[in-house]
């Protein structure tokens, strides 16, 4: 317990996204199409008998229901799904939360988060969930500080990088649907990636280099 407590001291932005993503998946039956499951999603969706309709962005905004451009990032179908992702956010966010702050760190994920659900969603998708836009996003802001600012590096392995691209091409590819794992978020995950890419350039710009 003192050693939850200690780390919760140290990262209580990551570890609060790692257990409010487990709490939602578990309260959605791991993407049980249910009504819990559309308190979530992007926009509404109705459910009449067997036909389910979805609601519009602008009427979603309009409504005030603007949490759901946030939301579906916490929705995991697969308990791979959810694993997969929560050891990315874990790794990224381990290093990124002491070296930037909390709130840096809280307004980088949910500003990718909701580029990436934006991204999805356009692409005429609603019923999509997963944290993996962002981690894309942390992931390539990472990988780009790391290039811009070598004496500040965030020392995250090179391989999980270039597992990261790998992934986005079979993703593009079908490769995991064909695989029976399921479809994957190309868009969110691009969106993602360019969103973290952007980040890192600003944040470079932005904040002061530290002088030896």
């Amino acid at each position: 317990m003192n050693g939850f407590l200690r780390l919760w001291r140290q990262l209580p932005v990551t570890i609060s996204v790692l257990l409010l993503t487990l709490a939602i998946t578990l309260l959605t039956g791991l993407g049980d199409y249910d009504e819990t499951f559309y308190w979530f999603t992007i926009v509404p969706v109705y459910i009449q008998g067997n036909q389910a309709s979805a609601g519009t962005l602008q009427l979603m905004l309009e409504s005030g229901q603007w949490w759901r451009l946030l939301t579906p990032i916490f929705l995991h179908f697969s308990l791979l799904h959810i694993v997969f992702n929560s050891l990315w956010i874990w790794e990224s966010g381990k290093r990124l939360e002491p070296a930037f702050g909390r709130i840096w760190l809280l307004l980088a994920i949910a500003g990718v988060g909701v580029i990436a659900n934006l991204a999805q969603y356009w692409a005429g998708v609603v019923r999509f969930g997963g944290l993996s836009g962002v981690v894309y996003g942390l992931l390539g802001f990472i990988w780009l500080w790391d290039r811009l600012r070598p004496a500040q590096s965030l020392n995250m392995p090179p391989a999980l990088f270039g597992f990261m691209i790998f992934w986005l091409v079979l993703g593009y590819l079908d490769v995991p649907a064909s695989l029976g794992m399921g479809q994957v978020g190309n868009e969110a995950h691009l969106a993602g990636l360019c969103s973290g890419l952007l980040l890192a350039f600003g944040t470079h710009l932005l904040r002061p280099q530290r002088v030896r």
